[in-house]
């Protein structure tokens, strides 16, 4: 009997597809993990449009945003019966701007006290081991006035509270293909400390080991 060598080339083709066919696919996997956030130091302010009326160091009435630096403490734990712990440091670039509403916040005379501005920011959290992740966000930020002292004057405080959406655009090291979004309340007091709490669900590639 003759061998078709045409027609067994043929079946291993076809073996060597269905093998791969049935392999399955690398996964993505998503986990919950939560960041607070201390120790916020905030420096190198600039105030915009730089005009007559507006001066870049010390603001003016001609002025629609102000820009500056903050850097952070932080540690993060993901969800799970044995939750891993990151300690890290977050840095970011926010911008307020100048467009005010209400915060609902008022005096003892019924008169409205303290505002809402808008912001966006871009933010860094850099774990201990080298690993990075990035992010962009928008909020609100927003007066918490202490309506006996009048603590805000008409302004967005401190004392504040701000709400984010944050967007994860990017990750190295461990965290290299991460994707997610999240959330992020925080606080300002009048003595200038700051607090914060992320909370985001992180989107691991299928070749993710963690």
């Amino acid at each position: 009997m003759r061998t078709n060598f045409k027609v067994l080339a043929a079946l291993a083709i076809l073996l060597v597809a269905l093998m791969f066919s049935a392999a399955p696919a690398l996964a993505q996997r998503s986990v919950h993990v939560e960041t607070g956030v201390t120790n916020i130091s905030d420096s190198n302010f600039a105030y915009g449009p730089a005009s007559a009326t507006c001066d870049p160091v010390n603001s003016g009435p001609g002025c629609k945003f102000v820009s500056f630096d903050f850097k952070g403490t932080c540690e993060t734990a993901e969800e799970g019966f044995s939750p891993r712990v990151g300690k890290c440091t977050i840095t970011g670039t926010p911008t307020i701007s100048f467009s005010f509403s209400p915060s609902g916040a008022r005096d003892e005379n019924g008169n409205s006290t303290g505002v809402c501005a808008p912001f966006v920011e871009s933010l860094v959290t850099t774990y201990d081991d080298g690993s990075t992740l990035k992010a962009n966000g928008q909020g609100e930020v927003c007066c918490s006035d202490d309506t006996t002292g009048n603590l805000c004057k008409g302004g967005f405080g401190p004392p504040f509270v701000a709400r984010e959406s944050t967007i994860i655009n990017g990750g190295t090291g461990k965290l290299k293909g991460v994707t997610g979004s999240g959330l992020e309340v925080g606080a300002g007091y009048p003595d200038g400390s700051e607090i914060a709490q992320q909370e985001q669900v992180w989107i691991l590639p299928g070749s993710s080991d963690r």
